[in-house]
């Protein structure tokens, strides 16, 4: 079953931002999350590369290594949803979860997926769990689809408005 059938009929596409500092592994997961219905809008090597992309590319996702040579995915996780607003941060590593102890927890990532264990359900369950894959686009689609059917299209104004809430939203 594809993500969109499992989420919603119309659901907009969820991107990812995928973090991990060995070109095989980001391939490997690209494969997997695009078969299984993602769109990965990016890619990062490193901790401070993935901040600057995350916050250009604002992914709905962001799958995140935790051993990177500069700044350790836990820290990274932290400053990407220190504001409450952040990505799902999905944390990936080659060691299983109980060696990590509470760093997973603390570090207010979605959860975490050892890496050979990675599929597209597993992220999509984290992220639904976190928040329901809600993006702005389908928020945008939905928005317009109502305005079609209260035949508010060609108010520029009102959408302008509704344009504006979303842009605060996004900020």
């Amino acid at each position: 079953m594809a993500l969109g059938d499992a989420l919603c009929h119309d659901l907009a596409v969820p991107t990812v931002l995928i973090v991990d500092d060995h070109p095989s592994f980001r391939a490997s997961a690209q494969a997997i999350l695009e078969a299984e219905g993602f769109e990965v809008v990016g890619e990062a090597e490193d901790g401070e590369s993935a901040i600057e992309a995350a916050q250009q590319l604002r992914p709905d996702v962001v799958l995140l290594d935790v051993q990177l040579p500069d700044i350790d995915g836990f820290e990274v996780t932290r400053r990407l949803t220190s504001n409450g607003r952040g990505p799902c941060v999905v944390l990936v590593s080659s060691r299983d979860a109980s060696d990590l102890g509470p760093l997973v927890a603390g570090s207010g990532a979605c959860g975490f997926i050892a890496k050979n264990e990675l599929s597209g359900a597993a992220v999509a369950a984290l992220a639904i769990a976190d928040r329901l894959v809600v993006t702005e686009r389908a928020v945008e689609k939905h928005v317009t689809s109502i305005f079609g059917k209260l035949r508010l299209g060609a108010d520029a104004e009102q959408h302008r408005r509704v344009l504006a809430v979303l842009a605060f939203l996004r900020a």
